[in-house]
């Protein structure tokens, strides 16, 4: 896939068209559909995506499922909605990376702190565990979740990695490469740990302490050379 030049126009587009999927809702039809959002969420945590069905979700937001099929088309269609729910998330978690008025330490430490905020949330975590999870039987979503969520949030790092290096205030010789570093070191291990059922529950606490270690090594690794 080709670079892009804003991944948050991505993020945001992708958001303004996860309702209107099966045609506009009014105010009130999309205020339903976010209840119904709400709800799919509980219900795919406790049952998980190939349990859940419709009319579970239905019954707990308290909506119809005219409004379900119209908003969503189907189970696919929430997740579909919910990813992009999530791209805007992440978008507004990295603002900082688009601040090049900001120290890298400053700068690097609000997107950690962001995208660990956004990950925790119950959503988030089900959406990872739906995508990564059922990626091979259901390869749309997986796909659908690295187009819009994981690859625009590297674009935002590699970008201001780039700038970085550029401005001679990180050396970062490959930003593809540090990015990867810098998100998988912040939680791949504990997503890896908790989606294959290792652990009951992510370790939230373990994983925020953790934060200031883990951007010490990282910002040192990319200090400008002698």
């Amino acid at each position: 896939m080709g670079e892009v030049s804003d991944p948050c126009d991505v993020m945001s587009a992708q958001r303004n068209k996860s309702l209107v999927s099966a045609g506009p809702l009014d105010p009130r039809g999309e205020r339903r559909a976010e209840r119904m959002l709400d709800a799919a969420v509980a219900e795919f945590t406790a049952k998980g995506w190939r349990n859940t069905r419709l009319d579970d979700i239905v019954a707990r937001s308290g909506g119809s499922m005219a409004t379900l099929y119209r908003a969503f088309g189907n189970k696919k269609g929430l997740v579909h909605a919910l990813i992009a729910r999530e791209a805007e998330q992440l978008c507004h978690g990295l603002r900082a990376l688009e601040n090049d008025d900001l120290p890298p330490e400053e700068a690097l430490a609000s997107a950690a702190t962001g995208i660990i905020d956004i990950l925790l949330k119950p959503e988030t975590l089900v959406i990872n565990l739906i995508a990564v999870g059922e990626g091979r039987d259901v390869p749309e979503i997986r796909d659908l979740f690295f187009q819009q969520n994981v690859t625009p949030a590297h674009q935002l790092l590699r970008a201001y990695l780039q700038r970085q290096h550029d401005a001679g205030r990180l050396h970062v010789p490959d930003p593809v490469a540090a990015s990867n570093v810098f998100f998988m070191s912040l939680f791949g291990d504990m997503l890896f740990r908790w989606i294959s059922g290792i652990d009951p529950a992510p370790d939230e606490a373990g994983v925020r302490e953790r934060i200031p270690a883990i951007l010490s090594i990282f910002i040192e690794g990319l200090r400008p050379r002698g």
